[in-house]
């Protein structure tokens, strides 16, 4: 049985075009059908009439054409494929009435796994008939027998007008900055048609933080706000998060791939991001760089490992423990960025203690600071503002197995007196503020499960404010929306702050893990989506 391609586009409004025939070899593939215009979601009144013929001429009947959809370049043209007896999707997926245009299985037609087939008669000749999917546009059904091609074109038609839409839906901007909205009518499945223009655009909530003229939002001040566009056909609200001005240092954020549908793709490696995400620049070749940490300068970024990296050129620095052998882990300079505190082992077995170690800046001046029993692990620690103690945590093994439980230490560097200001607290991280009234930290309640969307959430972590002598010790307010709070514990390192100790900086809950802010009285402000690819993110210091 001999095989042949079909290549198959998707929009919805059908003119035939059978000019693009040509067969140095002699055979030869035509595609016919009547021009069709149609709404989205209708039968094709017509069927594709397909007609293969060999060099001689002769029918090339019993042959299978496999069906495709392929989408219109930029220009209207086809999207060329380099290989076109090999079967492969693009654009619309064959059968899937979201799509533009999709085969139907009727007559000739034969489902094989996820392809469609149909096989020529005597003749040479086959039908296909179509279904208008659920999104308006334009696409081709192509054909292709040895280097013959035809096509024909399908236009969707957008339904009747029943509501608005608005975007961006949910973007942020800096403090100071406008932007504009487009607010347009959509059909049913949310495509664009013409129809009224709103005749009035508000803002709903959060006033205070962005201001409205006709279209043009005005970004005033930190916070969230909902814009609200009406018009007679309907209504549409959209997310605003006005954001500082500010860089993050952040790495790949490596749950989104299963946890957001259709979110962006994985970076390879580290990357310094603008909170309103008008750009990502990459720092770290290496993929494996997380927990990033600034120097108080601004000018480097620490990575797991004892590497730094310029923040300017990207170099590369890997500093060395020396003749002591130190499997280094996640660290923090210290707040006049003389010193790296560091979770670091003296052996590979993992069963090992873990401590916390320092070593200066420049490799030099190695100390050992915590010095815990076999298998339990001190990791975490930051530095108070003037350097002379550290916060860390202490996690001790359970009977048969590790355990989840962990103490808040606070550590007098000089006299290694210690005094544990939090205990037994699931999944503990914590973080000094840079101005020394508060230290931040995130622990696992297991409480406050929630539905959305038909799927149970439970927040992974709360994140809580205690004074460095144990005092005022709170959890900050959890909203029980979908995206209220911060989720970090399985991304390693809690919460970060802003350099002048008023916002924390996080991931936000599933399903949107975007970066996300969140000042001292509980309020949140999330960055703009493109951030979901990041997580882990370390504040910029002030210049």
């Amino acid at each position: 049985m001999k095989t042949a391609s079909i290549f198959l586009a998707a929009l919805v409004t059908v003119f035939p075009a059978c000019g693009d025939v040509s067969a140095p070899s002699g055979a030869s593939i035509v595609l016919t059908g009547g021009a069709v215009a149609d709404t989205i979601e209708s039968a094709v009144p017509h069927a594709v009439q397909v007609e293969v013929r060999n060099a001689d001429g002769s029918p090339a009947g019993d042959t299978w054409l496999r069906l495709r959809p392929d989408l219109l370049d930029g220009e209207g043209g086809w999207i060329e494929d380099p290989s076109p007896k090999i079967y492969a999707i693009l654009g619309d997926t064959i059968g899937s009435p979201s799509g533009r245009v999709y085969a139907t299985p009727e007559d000739a037609i034969a489902r094989d796994g996820s392809q469609f087939r149909v096989l020529t008669d005597s003749r040479g000749r086959a039908t296909v008939y179509y279904r208008f999917g659920q999104t308006a546009g334009s696409v081709y059904v192509k054909a292709a027998f040895e280097e013959s091609r035809d096509s024909v074109l399908f236009t969707a038609l957008p339904g009747a007008q029943v509501g608005l839409a608005a975007l961006p839906r949910d973007t942020a901007v800096v403090v100071g900055d406008s932007y504009s909205l487009d607010v347009f009518p959509v059909d049913r499945r949310g495509n664009r048609r013409p129809g009224d223009e709103p005749d009035a655009i508000t803002v709903s909530s959060e006033p205070q933080a962005v201001q409205t003229d006709g279209a043009t939002v005005n970004a005033l001040s930190m916070g969230s706000a909902t814009v609200a566009a009406t018009s007679p056909a309907g209504s549409t609200e959209v997310r605003v998060s006005v954001v500082p001005d500010a860089i993050f240092a952040a790495v790949p954020n490596q749950q989104v791939s299963w946890t957001v549908q259709g979110g962006p793709a994985i970076p390879d490696s580290a990357a310094l991001i603008a909170a309103d995400g008008t750009s990502a620049r990459p720092i770290a070749e290496s993929g494996a760089a997380t927990c990033p940490s600034w120097h108080p300068s601004g000018d480097r970024v620490l990575f797991a490992g004892l590497l730094i990296v310029a923040a300017g050129d990207a170099q590369e620095t890997q500093l060395s423990t020396g003749e002591v052998d130190v499997v280094a882990g996640c660290g923090r300079f210290s707040p006049d960025g003389e010193w790296i505190y560091f979770d670091g082992r003296s052996s590979t077995d993992p069963a090992s203690a873990s401590d916390i170690w320092r070593i200066r800046a420049d490799g030099t001046g190695l100390q050992q600071i915590t010095d815990v029993p076999a298998g339990w692990r001190a990791s975490g620690a930051s530095a108070s503002p003037d350097g002379s103690r550290i916060a860390y945590v202490v996690q001790a093994p359970a009977p048969g197995g590790p355990s989840w439980y962990s103490d808040l230490v606070v550590r007098d560097v000089a006299t290694g007196a210690t005094d544990t200001i939090i205990a037994q607290r699931r999944s503990l991280h914590a973080n000094w503020s840079p101005t020394g009234e508060w230290i931040a930290y995130t622990y696992f309640s297991g409480e406050g499960a929630y539905q959305h969307e038909g799927r149970t959430f439970v927040p992974i972590d709360r994140v809580a404010l205690i004074r460095p002598d144990g005092s005022e010790n709170h959890d900050l307010p959890m909203p029980r929306e979908i995206d209220s709070n911060l989720v970090t514990a399985d991304l390693g390192r809690g919460v970060n702050w802003s350099p002048d100790g008023q916002w924390l900086v996080g991931t936000a809950i599933f399903p949107d893990l975007r970066i996300k802010l969140m000042n001292l009285d509980g309020q949140t402000v999330l960055l703009n989506s493109s951030s979901r690819a990041y997580a882990e993110a370390a504040w910029k210091p002030d210049q």
